[in-house]
């Protein structure tokens, strides 16, 4: 009997390894197949392939096409675009060179578009001055670009403010700001105010008296007012200026007039410098507001009331 179980027992287990070893050997035959045919396809699809050197441009895949230059995904030279960028450079002399130099401040409307108001401003500046104050351009274009800047920007760290002096003495800067404001406005879309400042000196009240005396003598009509501003300065005597700037001006033949002055006073504190000027109609150009005049298609308070 257990000899008869035993013969059993190794004839079994011997069926079920030769089925194994069967199917075992037969997966590896399959896959070598499989194998071979792969590498067949391939040796094919190699041979169909064109090779790299015979690709016509027509042909040529998006990934196998060079990139495009720079010049016509701008769709321009990008020599020209580069240049133009580069002639608005800010200069970063110290606060005191600038003092005694006729100057415009201008506030940008945010202080992420510094850079193109930048650009915006030069643009403005640029052509009023050719149109008020032309000078004589020589023919050569080598001699043309020797000549010296009319206008330097500079780099006075306040947030949203641009800063511009004005090499030539003759320049009246309100006359240019008064110029822009009247013919020029439409054009602008990121600047919010233009400030001139006839003149510069260091933020003291002595220095601010000293320096208003000769202005005073653009004062217009019988009323003004003064306007004063400051920025990153906390020190200076605002409202003891105010007094004394009002005792400089002769009672007798002007008179205080907040609402709408003939002529305004325009004092604006900026870190250690102080610019003064005297801008008559300063209400009548919405207080150097580019925007608002604008709204106003370019024409000053007045003409709008009258109409």
């Amino acid at each position: 009997c257990y000899s008869f179980i035993g013969d059993w027992m190794f004839k079994f287990i011997k069926t079920i390894g030769e089925s194994v070893g069967a199917k075992i050997r037969g997966g590896r035959k399959k896959k070598k197949r499989d194998c071979a045919e792969n590498d067949d396809d391939e040796k094919q699809r190699e041979k169909k392939r064109p090779k790299r050197e015979d690709i016509s441009p027509a042909v040529t895949p998006a990934a196998v096409q060079p990139p495009k230059s720079r010049e016509k995904r701008e769709g321009g030279d990008s020599s020209k675009k580069k240049k133009k960028r580069s002639q608005y450079k800010l200069s970063r002399s110290p606060l005191a060179n600038l003092r005694g130099r006729p100057a415009i401040l201008c506030t940008c409307i945010s202080s992420r578009s510094y850079k193109k108001a930048l650009g915006e401003a030069w643009d403005l500046f640029d052509d009023a001055i050719d149109e008020l104050y032309p000078r004589k351009e020589p023919k050569d274009l080598a001699a043309a670009a020797k000549l010296p800047q009319r206008f330097i920007a500079h780099d006075i760290d306040c947030d949203a403010v641009l800063y511009f002096t004005f090499n030539e003495h003759n320049i009246d800067v309100v006359r240019i700001v008064r110029h822009i404001l009247l013919n020029y406005s439409q054009r602008s879309q990121l600047l919010a105010r233009m400030i001139p400042l006839s003149t510069v000196c260091y933020a003291s009240k002595d220095d601010v008296i000293d320096a208003l005396g000769p202005l005073l003598i653009g004062l217009e009509g019988k009323s003004y007012a003064i306007d004063m501003k400051r920025r990153n300065n906390d020190i200076f005597p605002r409202d003891e200026a105010i007094q004394a700037i009002a005792l400089c001006v002769p009672k007798r033949s002007y008179r205080v007039d907040l609402d709408k002055p003939d002529s305004t006073i325009c004092v604006h504190i900026f870190k250690s410098l102080a610019g003064i000027s005297v801008v008559p109609g300063f209400y009548d150009l919405f207080d150097l507001n580019l925007s608002k005049i604008k709204k106003n298609d370019g024409n000053p308070r007045s003409a709008s009331s009258s109409s």
